[in-house]
């Protein structure tokens, strides 16, 4: 075949080919698209199913500790223990471990704090009408009561 037999015979054909080109680019796109659908529900199954043990195993728990509580003597021990209930002739002792133990903190004090100056300035600009700070305060109450 010459060089110039090629060119006219694409020439010729150029509509097919493009039709033909066009129809697999087509084609293409709505097989990767419905790849992409059915691999997005396949995962979405999966986290559901995973989210289906989870809550199976919760639902166990919470029967096993309903039918722990039933007895009357686990009932009381509960009662006691949150509500701080006791039965006559009972004392309650409360035990605060160290990890619970409020820390003295000597800068809390309103009076010697760290940060009173900032907030008194602070609190006199929000307080000011003159102030852009006043204004934005404004906004900030008109939009979030």
């Amino acid at each position: 075949m010459r060089p110039g037999e090629l060119a006219t015979v694409l020439k010729k054909k150029w509509l097919g080919l493009s039709l033909l080109t066009l129809l697999v680019l087509v084609l293409g796109y709505l097989g990767l698209r419905e790849f992409w659908r059915w691999w997005a529900i396949n995962r979405e199954y999966k986290d559901i199913k995973e989210e289906i043990v989870k809550l199976d195993a919760r639902t166990g728990e919470l029967k096993k500790e309903l039918e722990d509580l039933s007895q009357p003597v686990a009932m009381e021990k509960e009662a006691k223990a949150r509500l701080n209930l006791k039965r006559e002739g009972e004392s309650v002792l409360i035990v605060v471990s160290e990890d619970n133990f409020p820390e003295e903190n000597f800068f809390t004090s309103e009076s010697q704090g760290l940060l009173t100056p900032l907030k008194s300035w602070l609190l006199a600009k929000l307080n000011n009408p003159e102030s852009i700070w006043f204004n934005l305060n404004n906004w900030k109450t008109y939009f979030f009561p």
